[in-house]
């Protein structure tokens, strides 16, 4: 650790400085060897990584990221290397700073005795509680790096499919910004100068490229403050989102919104039923592997759905008869689960229910977007169509004007 001291040498000079020592007894040792006089050593207080001081936006690696580290821990251990080794070698290749940090906590856990599982289960912002579940079953099986595969599997499916979401709604917000300043620019810049030049003719303008004035004058005005307002918003949303009951409240309000809620019930429809075909095909009880899916889930209309069918299989009914209870589940996949259970083969009947179900989410994801496009050249369209109609009615209104 580093440590900075204040000393006096032998001819009574102050001496201060920092050091490099295991404690601060130790420190003193150093300098009374120096033959100095030691006053005060006191730790330095260094200033935390950037992923400390800000951790929600560097504070946490992705699913991507976290199945790459899994699967080159796995390829590491198949080839024979040990598994302190192994993770020494992924520290010195990691670029993601979290994941390095919590490399080293892993190593030093290790070190202490603990397990692979106990220690990824000390970072649970970076290694979710199904990795961990999944590694400590491969602990105990000896198959560490199979499992290692199998969570670094499931991690980039997760991620494929936040990706898609993710994409799906780039091109439409690309679209609405730069038609947002694009609108900006012809109404604050474009049709004051024009109605400014002839203006100076004197020229009586027509009522649209008036109203299209005023509208730019309103733009003027109003653009600090519409951007002030918008920032206050997500502010106050981000903090009534914290509130107890908020997080609720929105999860339901977007629930229900037109389409955008069918997209968001797909999406957990699809993440759900592949985390539960995921540990199941790992060996993980279903009563177990409910509850997992429910740590990793977090709107709240799943919770609620996930709590229901645990209960249900308290009280010794079966998965299916607790998905036709939830209601929040289509019923082909309480029969398809119906059907596996009967036949012995639930987690094959989840896997192919889980295709099913993301097959949906790509088509309504699809939709979605196929709709908002056109929304948004309509909107364009207008817009500029408008502003050119201005311009063309204006010129031609006013050129009679100004040739007399």
């Amino acid at each position: 650790m580093l440590l900075r001291y204040v000393a006096f040498d032998k001819s009574g000079k102050r001496v201060t400085g920092t050091l490099e020592a295991d404690s601060p007894r130790g420190a003193e040792e150093l300098l009374w060897r120096s033959d100095l006089v030691v006053a005060r050593v006191s730790p330095v207080r260094r200033l935390p990584p950037l992923h400390k001081l800000l951790p929600t936006l560097f504070g946490t690696a992705s699913a991507a990221q976290v199945a790459a580290w899994a699967r080159q821990l796995a390829t590491l251990l198949d080839a024979g290397i040990t598994l302190l080794a192994a993770l020494e070698v992924l520290q010195g290749e990691q670029s993601t700073p979290a994941i390095r940090e919590a490399g080293r906590n892993v190593a030093a856990s290790l070190r202490e005795g603990k397990s692979l599982g106990e220690a990824l289960g000390q970072n649970p912002t970076i290694f979710p509680s199904i990795l961990v579940r999944l590694i400590r079953i491969g602990e105990q099986t000896g198959g560490l790096p199979s499992m290692l595969r199998r969570s670094a599997d499931y991690l980039e499916a997760q991620a494929a499919v936040r990706g898609k979401l993710r994409s799906s709604l780039t091109y439409p917000a690309i679209v609405a910004s730069t038609s947002a300043v694009s609108v900006y620019i012809l109404l604050t810049f474009t049709i004051p100068m024009l109605a400014g030049l002839l203006e100076e003719f004197k020229a009586d303008l027509p009522f649209i490229t008036r109203m299209v004035v005023l509208l730019g004058n309103l733009a003027q005005v109003w653009t600090a403050r519409v951007i002030l307002l918008v920032l206050v918003s997500a502010i106050l949303l981000f903090l009534y989102k914290r509130r107890p009951g908020g997080k609720e409240r929105l999860d339901r309000v977007m629930y229900r919104m037109p389409l955008f809620g069918k997209l968001i019930h797909t999406n957990l429809l699809s993440r759900t039923t592949q985390t539960m075909a995921s540990l199941l095909a790992a060996g993980v009880p279903l009563l177990e592997a409910v509850q997992l899916t429910r740590e990793n889930t977090d709107n709240v209309i799943m919770l609620e759905a996930l709590n229901l069918i645990r209960e249900d299989l308290l009280e010794g009914k079966s998965l299916s008869q607790g998905l036709a209870h939830a209601r929040v589940f289509p019923s082909i996949l309480s029969e398809m689960c119906a059907v596996g259970e009967q036949s012995g083969n639930l987690t094959e009947q989840l896997n192919i229910a889980s295709g099913i179900l993301q097959a949906d989410f790509e088509k309504v994801m699809n939709r979605f977007v196929g709709l908002m496009e056109p929304a948004m050249i309509l909107m364009v369209g207008g817009i500029v169509g408008l502003v050119g109609v201005t311009v063309i009615t204006t010129v031609y209104s006013v050129l009679p004007q100004v040739g007399k």
